[in-house]
Order: structure tokens, then C-alpha cells, then sequence
């Protein structure tokens, strides 16, 4: 219930204010407020996925406890406690909320979230480009990602070797590819290539993932069609020829009717 909400949202803010102005060598007072605050920020993610809580966590004031160890995550001793807060505010952003902390900061999410993409740590990348597939859908949040030139990022990101990364990251350039300036960014870093490159390395082994691929790339044509080059052009019927006779084999042979 709400009470439930406002006590776990104000240790939240009296933890999250401890171990971002704890002095060195602080000890096991940190030690402490740091545990609690792997395992609250675990629950708030979870809450957050809840149709029925997540809404109203997502403007409830003390989420800019969230966004203030996200920008001093280079500050903060434990991993886990950062993996742990990306997941809480990619869940959180999911929510179209106009209004509350999640809303005003968004500029300031992105741009915290965008180191996250270059961890070793393939979960951190995973969730981080969760969260920009739900936070590209603002244009002024589109505009904060080509400042800190996460359109280039995504484009390099299309060579992860985590398949759930390159899924969630053909999510992420689905919004941006319909946005001119991101769009155009994206086309200069060879995305058009890329793409075309994915689609056909991913292969109709996973319907999913070849679907959205395609579906930026249509977007990124249909916004930068004066720029496609000849070249681009044959490539891009030879690969939807290619995409067609795999979908039809696949149908043929019973497989995923998404293709």
C-alpha cells in the first residue's frame, strides 16, 4: 500500500544520501547502507514492473534518489547496487508518465545511462538499452542521446555478441531513426550497413529481433531517402529478396509467422 511505498522510498532517500557523502574509510556504516540498498533498489525494480504500482512509483518524488546514484555511480563501491539501479529506472521508465521526477530528469537519465552501454558487464548493457528504447520515445530525450552520441553508440552496439543486447538494441534505433537529426547521425556511422549486416547475420533463426531491425532500417530510409546512395539502394532489395525467400522457407517449413 502507499504507507508500504513511503517508508521504503525514504530509506531509499536516507541511504542513498549516506553513501553518496559517506567520507572515506567510512567503514561498516557504509558497508551497511550500501547492502540495503542493493536489496531495496532489487524490490523497487520489481514493484516497478507491477502495472498497478509502477505508474505512481515513477512520479513519486523520491525517485531522484535513483537518478542521484546514477550520476555518482562512478562514486559507488558496489556493482551490483549500480546494475540494481539501472534496472529500477529502465522498469520505471517504461511508464509514458508526463509529469513527476522521472519526466524532469529524463535528459539527465540518458545521459547517465549512457556509459553504461561500454560496461564489461553485459547485464549493465542489456538494461541500459532497455532504457533507451523506452526513453527514445521522447523527442527531447532523443535530442539529450544525440548530444552524448548514443545514436553512434547503438549503431557500434549492432556487433555485440549478446543477442538480447543487439534485440534490445534494434529497439532503441527503431524511435531514433525516425528522428531526423539522430537519423542522420546515424546513416553518416554506416547504420544503413549495419543494419543490413545484422539482419542478415541474425538470420530467421529469431524472427524477433530481424523484424525490428527491419523496421528501423525502413524508418531510416523513409527519413534520410535523399541521402541513399545507389549502392545502399541494390544492397537494400538484395537483402529484402533475401529476408523474403527466408520467410517464405520458414513458413513453409511451419516456422514463426512473424517473418
Amino acid at each position: 500500500g502507499g504507507g508500504g511505498v513511503a517508508l521504503l522510498m525514504g530509506l531509499l532517500q536516507r541511504h542513498t544520501q549516506a553513501v553518496l557523502t559517506a567520507a572515506p574509510g567510512a567503514g561498516r556504516e557504509l558497508d551497511l547502507s550500501e547492502d540495503l540498498l542493493v536489496k531495496l533498489v532489487r524490490l523497487l525494480a520489481h514493484i516497478a514492473i507491477s502495472p498497478s504500482a509502477g505508474p505512481g512509483l515513477s512520479q513519486h518524488p523520491s525517485v531522484a534518489s535513483l537518478v542521484m546514484l546514477l550520476e555518482g555511480a562512478e562514486g559507488v563501491r558496489s556493482e551490483e547496487l549500480v546494475l540494481n539501479v539501472v534496472s529500477a529506472l529502465t522498469n520505471l521508465s517504461y511508464y509514458d508518465a508526463r509529469e513527476g521526477v522521472m519526466w524532469s530528469n529524463r535528459g539527465q537519465i540518458a545521459e547517465g545511462l549512457a556509459p553504461m552501454l561500454f560496461q564489461d558487464n553485459d547485464e549493465a548493457v542489456l538494461e541500459a538499452a532497455r532504457a533507451f528504447g523506452n526513453l527514445s520515445r521522447d523527442e527531447a530525450t532523443r535530442s539529450a542521446m544525440h548530444t552524448t552520441r548514443v545514436d553512434e553508440a547503438m549503431v557500434l552496439l549492432l556487433d555485440h555478441t549478446s543477442p538480447p543486447v543487439v534485440a534490445a538494441v534494434a529497439g532503441v534505433l527503431v524511435n531514433l531513426s525516425a528522428d531526423r537529426r539522430c537519423a542522420g547521425t546515424i546513416v553518416h556511422t554506416d547504420g544503413i550497413g549495419a543494419l543490413m549486416d545484422t539482419i542478415e547475420r541474425v538470420g530467421a533463426a529469431d524472427a524477433a529481433t530481424p523484424t525490428t531491425l527491419g523496421h528501423a532500417l525502413y524508418n531510416l530510409c523513409a527519413t534520410v531517402e535523399w541521402e541513399l546512395e545507389s549502392g545502399v539502394v541494390t544492397g537494400l532489395l538484395a537483402l529484402s529478396e533475401e529476408v523474403g525467400e527466408q520467410a517464405g522457407a520458414a513458413l513453409e517449413g511451419g516456422g514463426d509467422e512473424r517473418l
